[in-house]
């Protein structure tokens, strides 16, 4: 008799065992979505960043363009202002894209803290 309520007990230990593995990969799982889910939004705000900067070095060109021009026709003051748009146009543009690039490089769609928790509870269930 008291065999047989071992053997029970035992069975019931490996199904608790096996349930609570089967809710921690589950929130494991969950955590790993999230962390997915935050690299990506990251990674969208950096490329946001690099598009806008694309976009007001294009219109640095374009105003370097009209400073050109407007030096070959018009007197100093036009093309100075001109020239001081252009800058400024310049520097926030590659600002906007330097900033972008380290976003985007830094940024990765895989769940590195996830894992690393998965691999570290693995590697103290295998030692045990």
């Amino acid at each position: 008799m008291k065999e047989e309520k071992k053997q029970k007990s035992i069975i019931l230990m490996i199904v608790d065992l096996a349930c609570e593995v089967i809710v921690f990969l589950n929130l494991e799982l969950n955590l790993a979505i999230l962390e997915i889910k935050r690299n990506i939004r990251s990674a969208g705000k950096g490329a946001v960043q690099v598009a806008v900067g694309a976009f007001l070095l294009l219109l640095a060109l374009a105003v370097f363009i009209c400073f050109v021009i407007a030096v070959l026709v018009i007197s100093l003051p036009l093309w100075g202002a001109s020239l001081l748009v252009a800058l400024v146009l310049a520097i926030s543009g590659t600002a906007l894209l330097y900033a972008g690039k380290s976003r985007l490089i830094k940024s990765s769609p895989v769940p590195h803290q996830s894992l690393n928790r998965i691999k570290t509870i693995l590697d103290k269930l295998g030692n045990k």
